[in-house]
């Protein structure tokens, strides 16, 4: 079972004054003694232990003549009447504004969260409280705690509901036994959706048939031919998605790699014909998804760099995304400032179209292809 104490020693010397003396030393205001020459030092009790007074009959090997616990068994001493906490651990839902408590394991990299809170936490002292107000004081979204001991932070907001099962976050706190801390190479991460910085996040773009949800590809990064295609999702290509200060849903997405100036996913003009820029339902024009310099909020379609054609007109600030599904949206602004929602088609050879009226799209050019949907997804989920 779990250790009730965090750090144990063991040799000959071990003594219940020998143990205290040890780690009050190290700054811990517990000490137990444990089959006979174990000396555990903390300042919580992990676990679920039920209290013995039968058990504790091993003799110390410093000295016979008093017992050091069991071989099951540990005897606590307790330091200036420290108040510690007891186990079990539990996941704390919310605090001071942060929430949507969620198990997620550290990238490829071994991080997740790359930014330290205001000031230092004693690892050996560490909660969830503590992590949380180290990181809101240093103005961060995302507060993060691994190992149960390690606090980190990022205005980087994970898809909620995607992380993996909880269950792998079981490590406790130091600092507080009856709380999760995460786990090894593992963080129960809390988030603040109303902090006064943006917040941004990575991930993939998925694309799954919008009548039965299989998962048709990835989008690919912006390349030479213009437009957004699809790809496996072992080369997807990364998109950080940014939700300005205060805003939960509205976003901005944006390329990792791609070509240089146009960093920004949007729509752009599919044709040059008249009304080609007006999507509607009824009319078969459509819009196709590429890379593009950056449009203001609520405005009609813009002349600028695009990677289409520098004709063609786009809008980029269109996008708002479901924080419980990661699903992403998208509102086209007409030039007579009418606003229809977009309805995402694979094309031919994997291309990606927009357009308001899918059943107009296929019958104009007598095709008969689908009406898909995208899903903004971590591109470092754990499968199981």
């Amino acid at each position: 079972g779990q250790p009730a104490l965090y750090h144990s020693f063991g040799d000959g010397w071990t003594s219940p004054t020998n143990c205290q003396s040890l780690c009050g030393a190290l700054g811990y205001n517990l000490a137990g003694v444990g089959s006979g020459s174990i000396c555990s030092c903390g300042n919580t009790i992990f676990g679920s232990n039920t209290p013995s007074s039968t058990n504790c009959t091993m003799p110390c090997s410093a000295d016979a003549s008093q017992t050091c616990g069991g071989p099951n068994a540990i005897q606590i001493y307790v330091k200036d009447n420290y108040p510690y906490t007891v186990g079990p651990a539990s996941v704390l839902d919310s605090y001071n504004g942060y929430s949507n408590a969620e198990c997620w394991e550290n990238d490829p990299n071994n991080v997740l969260l790359r930014k330290d809170p205001a000031s230092p936490i004693p690892s050996d002292l560490m909660t969830v409280q503590k992590c949380i107000d180290g990181c809101a004081a240093a103005g961060f979204s995302t507060a993060g705690i691994r190992v149960g001991r390690e606090c980190t932070c990022d205005n980087v907001i994970l898809p909620v509901g995607q992380g993996i099962d909880m269950r792998k976050c079981n490590t406790p706190c130091t600092g507080d036994a009856t709380q999760i801390c995460g786990g090894s190479f593992r963080n129960i991460v809390y988030h603040n959706f109303n902090t006064p910085n943006p917040i941004t996040y990575p991930g993939v773009i998925q694309v799954l048939d919008a009548k039965t949800d299989e998962i048709m590809g990835y989008f690919d990064y912006f390349t030479a031919s213009g437009i957004v295609r699809l790809t496996s999702p072992f080369v997807a290509e990364t998109f950080t998605v940014t939700v300005p200060a205060g805003v939960t849903s509205q976003i901005e997405i944006t390329s990792t790699h791609g070509i240089d100036g146009l960093p920004f996913l949007g729509l752009i003009q599919g044709t040059s014909d008249a009304d080609s820029q007006q999507l509607e339902v009824g009319s078969w024009h459509y819009a196709v998804f590429g890379g593009t310099s950056h449009t203001a909020a609520g405005v009609p379609p813009q002349t600028g760099r695009n990677s289409y054609y520098w004709s063609q007109k786009f809008e980029t600030s269109i996008w708002t995304i479901n924080t419980a599904t990661g699903d992403i949206s998208g509102v086209w602004v007409n030039p007579d400032n009418t606003t229809v929602p977009i309805i995402p088609v694979r094309w031919q050879n994997s291309a990606m179209r927009a357009t308001a009226d899918v059943d107009a799209l296929n019958a104009h050019y007598s095709t008969n292809f689908p009406a898909a949907k995208l899903r903004f997804t971590s591109k470092f989920r754990s499968k199981t």
